[in-house]
């Protein structure tokens, strides 16, 4: 009897993970085609200079591996604090849509409200 109850939790337990709801977004990482998407907790955009270095994707530390050195105390000052949008000078940076549906369509409006 106890071994048959333990199987039902084990089987209730692992049924209810499966079902877990994903908190991930589908975020545009090619600005040249804003349909190639990948999963991440929030989207990013990083603009580092006027010369057309836009990096789109996750928040995360592999968007900033583009930006040249200049601005490392940009980058390191966003990685302190938990920050939506910043900018300084020809360096830009906004992050969020967490909890959108459609990443892509969250960021051009989102981006376009602060703009």
């Amino acid at each position: 009897m106890k071994f048959g109850c333990g199987v039902l939790i084990f089987l209730f337990v692992f049924i209810c993970l499966q079902l877990q709801h994903s908190e991930a977004v589908k975020c545009p990482f090619n600005r040249h085609n804003l349909n190639e998407t990948k999963e991440c907790s929030a989207c990013a955009v990083v603009v580092c200079g006027f010369d057309g270095n836009v990096t789109h994707g996750c928040s995360s530390d592999d968007l900033f591996k583009k930006c040249p050195k200049k601005y490392d105390n940009d980058i390191d000052f966003i990685k302190r604090r938990s920050i939506k949008f910043y900018k300084n000078d020809t360096f830009e940076y906004f992050s969020g849509c967490s909890g959108a549906v459609n990443g892509t369509k969250c960021m051009q409006d989102e981006v376009c409200l602060i703009l």
